[in-house]
């Protein structure tokens, strides 16, 4: 990718930030919680876990393009020839890794979707944050693609009460498929069937931190005390 389209890539995510960010400052209250700027309700330890998660269902996702042969096509193969094209590292990372991660979470599982729990149930609040998530990555392919991997952002953004675990997950999946495309390492072998598995492990974690943070919120606080000892 040449330095123009380098540019062009960088300013779409500022984009997304300022709109947040403007998004936010229309409101009234707080700006850092209308972004999700919060702390997480979660631990170290389920965060790291629905991070693990978002690389599966990422994983899963990419075995089905690339079993019905849509990987190359579209936005998602000129990202792939971007990447293996050009030796700006430092444009990568922050065209691909560190604003995508910033401005996309904070606008839709920070903005968009605090504001949609607020008058939808927060399913249906998740749903229309990853649809408008995936309307904004453009072609087909990549919008499809993105509205799934978004509906497990959401996920994380509702479990954790906060924006930053959901951003962690987004940088680290980035992160991992830049590399894969720069270094020329080919992801996980398989089909549809693999994909499955790997999508099997995604909704695993997903449900059993789902299932402790259930637990964790129905015990009375004399008894987690109690616990605790």
């Amino acid at each position: 990718m040449g330095v123009e389209a380098l540019g062009w890539a960088l300013l779409a995510q500022l984009f997304w930030l300022g709109l947040a960010i403007a998004g936010a400052l229309s409101l009234p209250g707080r700006v850092g919680f209308h972004l999700g700027l919060v702390r997480s309700r979660l631990r170290i330890g389920p965060v790291v876990a629905l991070a693990f998660g978002f690389l599966c269902a990422s994983i899963a996702l990419d075995l089905v393009l690339r079993s019905v042969e849509l990987r190359e096509v579209g936005q998602l193969g000129g990202l792939d020839r971007w990447i293996r094209e050009t030796d700006d590292v430092l444009g990568l990372l922050l065209a691909l890794v560190v604003l995508p991660a910033l401005g996309e979470e904070l606008l839709f599982r920070g903005l968009v979707q605090r504001f949609l729990q607020e008058r939808f149930d927060a399913r249906v609040a998740v749903a229309l944050a990853a649809a408008a998530f995936g309307v904004a990555h453009g072609d087909p392919v990549h919008a499809t693609a993105a509205f799934g991997l978004g509906l497990y952002l959401g996920a994380i953004a509702l479990l954790s009460g906060s924006v930053w675990p959901a951003v962690l997950a987004h940088a680290c999946n980035n992160a991992l498929a830049v590399a894969s495309v720069w270094l020329g390492i080919t992801g996980p072998p398989g089909g549809l069937l693999a994909a499955s598995a790997w999508a099997l492990a995604a909704l695993a974690v997903l449900g059993e931190v789902a299932r402790r943070q259930q637990r964790k919120s129905s015990i009375p606080e004399g008894n987690a005390l109690q616990d605790g000892h």
